[in-house]
């Protein structure tokens, strides 16, 4: 068991001076948190020991890299749509108004402006 301050390189990179080389070379397995700096000196001291990752720190990646991926796709989707309901709204109601001003036009026998071409 070794404990030490600190996350930076230089301060894990003393439990490799600290152990014995023999220690070392019986080491098979590493278990750990996902931190790149961790990797990299385990990997440099330890070459034939086998790396493992803790759950937490496995299930939070996947959270960030799957699962935030699916809710950009997710809320994109959901912009689009939004935006393609709004313009069919505002397009109804564009051509309701027209429709009213032609009838306004109709009855009060006034010339129109609106042409019905343009309602569709």
């Amino acid at each position: 068991l070794w404990v030490g301050t600190g996350r930076a390189i230089k301060d894990f990179e003393k439990f490799f001076e600290d152990m014995p080389s023999d220690t070392l070379s019986s080491v098979i397995a590493v278990a750990m948190d996902m931190n790149a700096s961790y990797n990299k000196l385990v990997t440099q001291h330890l070459p034939n020991a086998q790396i493992v990752y803790d759950r937490f720190h496995m299930q939070s990646q996947y959270g960030r890299d799957v699962l935030g991926v699916v809710r950009l796709d997710e809320a994109r989707k959901h912009k689009a749509k939004s935006k393609e309901i709004t313009f069919i709204s505002i397009s109804v109601y564009y051509k309701s108004i027209c429709r009213f001003f032609m009838i306004f036009c109709y009855i009060s026998k006034k010339p129109c402006l609106i042409h019905s071409a343009h309602i569709v």
